[in-house]
């Protein structure tokens, strides 16, 4: 085991844990945002605090390959939407945090009351959450070779961060065509937020486990050694 590797892992945990409390919030968000026909102010801030979380979580997994980079190493153990590749991962966690930062821009355009320009910036928005989905999953699949169960999580999150991701894009389309229909709309814009919620738990729970099992090894080998200098004459 490298001497980073269990600190960088445990940074990915910290980025997930981001993630699942960004999710949970755009989850309460499209709850309120579907009850009520017009924006509170406790549906803005429960909406900023969502999106501050899902771009901090992106900037940690950048920052983690941007380091691995620099330092000649990847990432070993299979990680969330990440594999060990990291100028994918780095494509990815940009990606990610363009969208986020254009869905966020598009919040205030609707704030600012600039409607045209905000459908067409969440549009791209949500494209570029689909981008990043596509491409977490080809990075993962060829790497998943045992399929215990934190592999089987992993897929399980990544299918889900797909399919909450088609889903925005669906939504964007029928908001295109049918700006009227906005109840509906909204419904099924709701639809996507508990995909997102299943996803983050799939990638903190693999993470966890994984985690316990990367410590687990260290112990033993740790005791193993300390058997070997006891036995050394």
């Amino acid at each position: 085991m490298r001497k980073n590797e269990l600190l960088f892992f445990r940074l990915g945990i910290v980025a997930n844990t981001m993630f699942l409390i960004a999710a949970a919030s755009f989850l309460w968000y499209s709850v309120l945002e579907t009850n009520d026909k017009q924006r509170t102010n406790h549906a803005i801030c429960i909406y900023i605090i969502a999106f501050i979380f899902f771009t901090l979580s992106g900037l940690l997994e950048f920052a983690i390959d941007a380091i691995l980079t620099k330092l000649g190493e990847s990432r070993t153990q299979t990680h969330a939407r990440y594999s060990s590749k990291n100028i994918l991962n780095i494509v990815i966690s940009v990606i990610f945090i363009i969208g986020n930062i254009l869905d966020l821009s598009a919040f205030f355009m609707w704030q600012s009351r600039n409607f045209a320009l905000e459908k067409h910036v969440i549009f791209v928005s949500a494209h570029t959450w689909l981008l990043s989905a596509i491409l977490s999953i080809s990075g993962i699949v060829n790497e998943i070779d045992s399929m215990d169960i934190s592999d089987i999580l992993i897929s399980a999150g990544n299918a889900l961060f797909f399919i909450g991701s088609v889903i925005d894009c669906i939504v964007r389309y029928l908001d295109n065509d049918a700006p009227k229909a906005e109840d509906d709309i909204k419904k099924l814009e709701f639809s996507s937020s508990p995909f997102w919620l299943a996803n983050a738990l799939c990638f903190l729970v693999a993470d966890i486990m994984r985690l316990a099992h990367l410590g687990k090894q260290k112990r033993k080998r740790e005791k193993s050694c300390m058997l070997e200098q006891v036995g050394q004459p």
